[in-house]
C-alpha cells in the first residue's frame, strides 16, 4: 500500500463525505491526496499533534473533552486548557474570553490548536450548535495573527444520529479549507476491529502528515482497506 492509502477507497470516501455534506464531490473543495487513510481515527489525532504541538504550546479544548486525546496531548507537553460549554457545546464567549487572555499574558503565539469533538462530545453526548460550527472558525481565523490556530474537528460519533436535527461538519464553513482538519472513523459505523479512520486535511499539512506517518508504519494495513473499500462498493 501506500502512506496515503487505498486511492479507491479515497475516492469513495470522497464521494461518502459529498453525500454527507449535501454537496457533490468537486464542490468539497479538497483533492483526494488531502484524503489520508490512518489506522483508526486516533493515528490521525496523534499525529497532528506530533507535527503542530512542541512542549508547553497550548491546546484549547471543550471541558469536558475526549479522554484519550488529553493522554495524547500531555505526552507532548502541551498545556491544555479547558473552555467552558453548556448544552451547546463550547461557548464561543469563553473562547473569545480564552484567547483575550492568554494575548494580554504574551501566549497568543503559543495556541497551536483547538479540539473540538463535534457531534455527541465523549463524554458529555453534547453537539455544537449549527451556529456555533460557524463561528469558531471565524475566531480561528481572527485569532491567527502571527501563526495559523487549526481547528482539530473529531467527527468520530457523527453518524451514530438516531433523531434531532442533521448538523452541518465545522469542516464545512472552513470556505478555503486552510484551518479545518477532520478526522473521522469507521470504528463506530462498521468495525472498531479493523482500525480504519481517515482525515481531510489543509494542502499545507498534507506532506508533513504523510511524513510523520511514513516514519511510524510505512502505511495503515492496505488489506484492511480492500475490504472496507469492498464493503463500501456493496453499499
Amino acid at each position: 500500500g501506500t502512506t496515503h492509502g487505498d486511492a479507491q477507497l479515497r475516492g469513495r470516501l470522497m464521494q461518502h463525505l459529498a453525500n454527507l455534506e449535501g454537496v457533490s464531490v468537486d464542490e468539497l473543495g479538497v483533492g483526494i491526496d488531502q484524503f489520508i487513510l490512518t489506522t483508526g481515527s486516533q493515528q490521525l489525532l496523534s499525529i497532528v499533534g506530533e507535527i503542530l504541538v512542541d512542549p508547553e504550546d497550548i491546546v484549547l479544548v471543550a471541558a469536558p473533552t475526549y479522554f484519550v486525546y488529553v493522554g495524547t496531548l500531555n505526552g507532548l507537553g502541551a498545556r491544555i486548557i479547558p473552555v467552558e460549554t453548556d448544552q451547546d457545546g463550547m461557548r464561543m464567549d469563553a473562547l473569545e474570553t480564552t484567547l483575550a487572555s492568554l494575548e494580554a499574558a504574551g501566549d497568543l503565539p503559543r495556541v497551536k490548536l483547538i479540539y473540538l469533538v463535534s457531534y455527541y462530545e465523549n463524554p458529555s453526548g453534547v453537539s455544537l450548535s449549527a451556529d456555533r460550527r460557524e463561528t469558531v472558525v471565524d475566531i480561528a481565523r481572527r485569532w491567527s495573527k502571527s501563526q495559523r490556530i487549526f481547528i482539530l474537528e473529531d467527527a468520530a460519533y457523527r453518524e451514530l444520529r438516531y433523531d434531532g436535527p442533521e448538523l452541518p461538519s465545522i469542516w464545512s464553513f472552513d470556505r478555503d479549507r486552510q484551518t479545518v482538519i477532520l478526522a473521522n472513523t469507521f470504528s463506530k459505523t462498521f468495525s472498531p476491529g479493523l482500525r480504519i479512520g481517515y482525515g481531510v486535511v489543509p494542502a499545507a499539512l498534507e506532506r508533513p502528515i504523510c511524513d510523520r506517518k511514513g516514519n511510524e508504519d510505512l502505511g495503515s494495513a492496505n488489506f484492511n482497506q480492500q475490504l472496507m473499500s469492498r464493503v463500501m462498493e456493496l453499499g
